[in-house]
Parts: structure tokens; C-alpha cells; sequence
């Protein structure tokens, strides 16, 4: 955790850069102590040939270890009251939790995370409105929607994805030293996706893996007007065996919204697509 007088000094000083970018944001503190830097954001981006230009009243709320993790956002002037890609206390959802991790650790800084994540997040919605659909796509809600991003940042199917997700679990270690690629490749997991699993390791604990993994061996799909669960019988009894042996509480995700990047050989790797996805 940052101390008080340097954390203050840290967001002051992003805060005078951010400030010629974006004149209408200021530092402030609510009522517990907490800095808040907040204020009007006006933007203008472009996608497919159409420009949007809009604005919208925001805080940045920052966390105590602070620049260790990103600033919670709010959206507060109501435009975002029925979005559905907030968290249930109105947090924007600006990612799976370790994607907006990730992203924020290549740049730290509060310029970064509103010209990266915010600023798009905003984007989306206001194109959405002007044109009647996401600029990016979207992917599922909940359970399913965390599969796909894995299963795109790991690049696997869905059935490899997750025993790849299995060895981020408190058992997921093989004993040996150099055990083959979970994801069946013929590879030794060290040449194949041993830094895509570090990369996580990185940005998310032990305890978010395994609430990961429970939440998509329990999780279904829509399928016409009927609910299908995402994995195969079979996977589902020996994962569930797992669950089981590791208790079956699983920590609610109610959105990940997921920015359009992914991870080649443990490198960030920017596209040109940002997908939102809860």
C-alpha cells in the first residue's frame, strides 16, 4: 500500500499531465479520504469512417496501492444508468478484471488508463446510441463471456482453455519440471503456453483462477429459449470433482467487459478491435 503524502504525490503529478490533455478533470477527496480526480472527459474518436464527439461527467476513484492498481470509474452525470455494462455498483466495466490489470501495467499512469480503457469504454456506448450497435462487438454475459476471452488470450478451444486455466489453480502444478502443454499441442509447456500462464500469474492470484474456473464448469449458455451449460458432460465430471474437493463458492462476475487485445508468447500485443463483453 502507498503511504499517504507519496500516493497524494504520485496522482498530483499525473494529475497536472492529464490536465493539458483534459482541462475539465480535477484532484479532489470524497468524504473517507479517498482521492478522486473527476470532472467533464470530452473525447472524439473514429471508427469506420464516422467520427464521435461527446462528453461525459466521470471520477476516477484510487485505490490505496495505487499505481499497483488501476482507479475504479464512475460514470455520475446518469447517461449510463441502463448500460449494461457496469458492475453492480456502477462501476464501469472496462474489462475482465485481469485484462484492464495488464493493460494498466504497461503504462501506469492515469493518462494511460483514460486514453486506453476509458476513453473507448465511452466511445462504445456513444456509438452504440448515435448508430444502433457496438463499434467493436461483444462478446457473452457472465460465465460464458470469461471463457471466450480466455480461450482467445490463450488462443485454444474452449475444452483447452480451461485445463490450461486449471494449472493457475492452487493444484494446477505438474511436479515435474518441464511437464507437456496442457493444451495438447506436443509441446513442452515451457515452449508452448507457459508465458501466456505467467502473464497471468503476473496480474491475477490463485484464488481469482480458481473462482475463474468454478464460475465456467458451473456456467451455461442460451441456446434458443433454453440454457445449455458451456462445457461437455465429461469435462464437467472431472472438474466438477475438483470444484467439489475445493469447495463450490464461487465469487460472482457479473460483467467483463474485455479490451480488444491479446498475448503473443507473454507480449502485449495491441489490435485494433476493443470488445466489450459481461
Amino acid at each position: 500500500m502507498t503511504s499517504g503524502r507519496p500516493l497524494l504525490a504520485i496522482v498530483a503529478r499525473q494529475v497536472s499531465a492529464l490536465q493539458r490533455r483534459h482541462p475539465g478533470l480535477a484532484l479532489t477527496c470524497d468524504g473517507s479520504g479517498r482521492l478522486v480526480v473527476g470532472g467533464a472527459l470530452r473525447f472524439a474518436m473514429r471508427h469506420d469512417g464516422r467520427t464521435v464527439e461527446d462528453e461525459f461527467h466521470i471520477e476516477l476513484r484510487v485505490r490505496p496501492d495505487y499505481p499497483a492498481s488501476p482507479p475504479d470509474v464512475y460514470e455520475v452525470g446518469g447517461r449510463l444508468d441502463r448500460f449494461h455494462h457496469l458492475f453492480s455498483d456502477g462501476r464501469l466495466c472496462l474489462g475482465a478484471p485481469v485484462e484492464v490489470r495488464m493493460r494498466f501495467a504497461e503504462g501506469p499512469s492515469l493518462m494511460c488508463f483514460i486514453e486506453d480503457l476509458v476513453t473507448p469504454f465511452l466511445f462504445a456506448f456513444s456509438y452504440h446510441a448515435s448508430y444502433g450497435m457496438m463499434p467493436f462487438g461483444e462478446l457473452a454475459h457472465g460465465a460464458e463471456g470469461l471463457l471466450e476471452y480466455y480461450s482467445r488470450f490463450f488462443e485454444t478451444p474452449a475444452e483447452r482453455t480451461v485445463w490450461l486455466l486449471k494449472r493457475l489453480t492452487g493444484d494446477g502444478r505438474d511436479p515435474s519440471k518441464n511437464p507437456m502443454c496442457p493444451c495438447e499441442s506436443g509441446r513442452k509447456l515451457k515452449r508452448c503456453h507457459g508465458q501466456r500462464l505467467d502473464a497471468l500469474r503476473s496480474h491475477q492470484t490463485t484464488e481469482e483462477s480458481e473462482d475463474v474456473l468454478k464460475a465456467i464448469v458451473s456456467g451455461s449458455r442460451s441456446i434458443g429459449n433454453r440454457r445449455r451449460p458451456l462445457l461437455p458432460r465429461h469435462l464437467r465430471r472431472k472438474l466438477g470433482k475438483w470444484v467439489m474437493h475445493n469447495g463450490n463458492k464461487v465469487v460472482p462476475m457479473q460483467c467483463q467487459a474485455v479490451s480488444g487485445r491479446s498475448i503473443k508468447t507473454g507480449g502485449m500485443v495491441a489490435s485494433n478491435q476493443a470488445i466489450l463483453a459481461h
